[in-house]
């Protein structure tokens, strides 16, 4: 029954992660779709406009090229554009189109010019269906930022999953433990207990006496397997201790340069030991 419940949840975590997977792969499709449809609408257009001065509009990364007749070209960040609008013309011109640039922002490269500009004017001679064109231009503009915007939102989402993966893979499974460990000594007794810490296969119990810092080494192999922890009656208070096992001196004290058979834990604070025992156990048990 358990590795019958084991599978199931593994069954169902993994098909709803493929499920998203897949959910988000096929509305990017339509996205994309959209977006196409939209370029080549406007593309049509603007074929048989001032008769195909302005080319063919195309999109690479997120850039808007406008492809010219001349094998000139405009270039901008679509997010950088903001929509098309009609100018009204005069006595002696017919009204046209821009498309601008945001906050009036010089955001369009010309290599007409070799100059940035702050849009695109789409004009002719003659007169123009200007709501014909306002409506493709921005419906280009729509579909296009609205494909890259969910596909960079995608994108942005696997790599946070990249991080998380690695991140669970490189954090240690004792990383909890410790932390709880840690979080208590700075309620038990701060004033002689700093951390405790694993470096170089060792775990180090870091206290300090007379202002001076000091610490307890233990291997991790015989911290894990090694060594037993109990509440013990001292002649002056009770205290938790990590006890080596069989009499040996497993622990390597910098305090006297010698290595000892225990490590004590005291508070003069505390009075329940029991918490203080359970998260050695804990941490102990995580190690193996």
């Amino acid at each position: 029954m358990k590795n019958l419940r084991n599978f199931l949840l593994f069954f169902i975590t993994f098909f709803g992660f493929y499920s998203s997977a897949l959910a988000n792969s096929s509305d990017l499709d339509a996205l994309k779709s959209k977006a196409q449809t939209a370029i080549d609408e406007v593309n049509k257009y603007l074929a048989t406009y001032a008769n195909g001065y302005y080319g063919y509009l195309e999109v690479k990364s997120d850039n808007l090229y406008d492809r010219l007749k001349s094998g000139k070209y405009l270039s901008a960040k679509l997010s950088d554009l903001d929509k098309a609008v009609v100018i009204a013309g005069t006595s002696d011109y017919f009204d046209y189109v821009n498309l601008k640039c945001k906050n009036g922002q010089n955001c369009i490269y010309s290599s007409v010019t070799n100059k940035y500009v702050d849009k695109i004017s789409f004009s002719q001679i003659g007169p123009t269906n200007t709501d014909k064109l306002i409506e493709l231009l921005n419906n280009f503009l729509t579909a296009c930022n609205n494909y890259y915007t969910y596909e960079q939102n995608i994108n942005a989402q696997k790599e946070l999953n990249n991080i998380k993966e690695v991140d669970n893979v490189n954090t240690p499974k004792y990383a909890t433990a410790l932390k709880n460990l840690n979080d208590y000594l700075k309620i038990f007794n701060p004033s002689t207990y700093d951390d405790v810490d694993i470096k170089d296969g060792k775990v180090n119990f870091n206290f300090k006496f007379s202002n001076l810092k000091y610490k307890v080494s233990i291997n991790i192999n015989d911290l894990a397997n090694n060594t037993d922890v109990s509440t013990v009656s001292d002649f002056f208070q009770d205290e938790v201790r990590i006890t080596c096992k069989n009499n040996q001196y497993c622990f390597y004290s910098t305090y006297n340069e010698d290595y000892t058979d225990y490590f004590r834990f005291f508070s003069h604070s505390v009075n329940d030991l029991s918490k203080m025992e359970q998260l050695l156990k804990d941490f102990i048990a995580a190690l193996k």
